[in-house]
């Protein structure tokens, strides 16, 4: 494997244990530990996550391109809920989840040497599932959205519009802008995959 390959793997994976534990101590320790211990019991899960990194992490990039699916679909949705909750339920950000998707099966894809009937139908199944990944967080989204009866007063504070933004307008942009990213999420996985297919990228 190549440079950029090793960053790649070593960040995604690496990043799991300690954001998961942190995340899980953090909230976990709200009904049973005193308000001032929060953050020591978060910070203890972090450095749960660091030491397992230290112990298995270059074994798991060892083996990074024979994980089973389960594992995958469990990294990828573990990413793409991170990534929704960090952008406070903007869904545009999680095409980089699929185009980091993309990349991860071209290279299993490179590696494994497959056929290429089966290297085109894995990285079709994998555009798919991305773009339904992000399907759903977009639904959640709209719907939060919808909800929100000062969505459309923030958007026009935002953006400094003359006009008032009426619910049909929401509506409007988020069925154009929604249905264009799942096109956008579609085409940026599979283009990605394709191109990380070929040769060694990063070299």
């Amino acid at each position: 494997m190549r440079k950029l390959e090793w960053i790649i793997l070593y960040v995604f994976l690496g990043a799991v244990a300690p954001i998961a534990f942190f995340l899980t101590f953090w909230w976990s320790s709200f009904r049973y530990v005193a308000e001032g211990m929060i953050p020591a019991v978060a910070i203890t899960g972090l450095l749960v996550g660091i030491i397992l990194d230290v112990i298995f992490l270059k074994r798991w990039v060892k083996r990074a391109y024979q994980l089973n699916l389960g594992w995958l679909i469990a990294i990828y949705l573990f990413y793409s809920i991170g990534v929704f909750g960090f952008f406070m339920g903007v869904p545009i950000f999680n095409l980089a989840v699929g185009i980091t998707a993309g990349y991860y099966i071209g290279r299993r894809s490179y590696h494994g040497k497959l056929a290429s009937p089966k290297k085109e139908q894995l990285i079709r199944q994998t555009a798919v599932f991305a773009v339904l990944v992000l399907a759903v967080l977009s639904t959640i989204s709209a719907y939060w959205a919808l909800s929100d009866s000062s969505v459309g007063a923030n958007l026009e504070g935002m953006f400094h519009l003359p006009f008032s933004v009426t619910k049909t307008m929401i509506v409007g942009i988020i069925l154009v802008g929604g249905i264009a990213s799942l096109i956008l999420q579609y085409f940026l996985t599979q283009k990605t995959a394709l191109w990380a297919v070929r040769g060694e990228p990063g070299s």
